[in-house]
């Protein structure tokens, strides 16, 4: 499951719960209509480079493992968002 917010500044952010569906009670409410914003922002193109901080990157024993795990995060971030695990209601950064 991810969520999507927008902050005052104009920024855009993903964020992904690792299938836990640990969404904010916020964003729980207003899922009607959430399917077309997650196939908007996912038919965006990608327009944009982006760094991945490792240190905050779960250790993985394999590189399929560690790809696998940035996939959403990377197609996200290379759309323009700031993209983050949400997992227990911390943000991983």
């Amino acid at each position: 499951m991810a969520f999507f917010a927008y902050f005052s500044d104009g920024k855009f952010a993903h964020f992904a719960t690792a299938g836990q569906e640990d969404v904010p009670d916020k964003f729980r409410n207003p899922l009607q209509g959430w399917d077309v914003v997650h196939d908007f922002f996912h038919a965006l193109g990608a327009s944009y480079g982006f760094d991945i901080v490792e240190k905050n990157v779960p250790a993985c024993e394999t590189e399929a493992q560690w790809e696998s795990y940035l996939k959403s995060f990377a197609s996200m971030a290379s759309k323009g968002f700031f993209s983050c695990d949400f997992i227990g209601g911390l943000i991983g950064w």
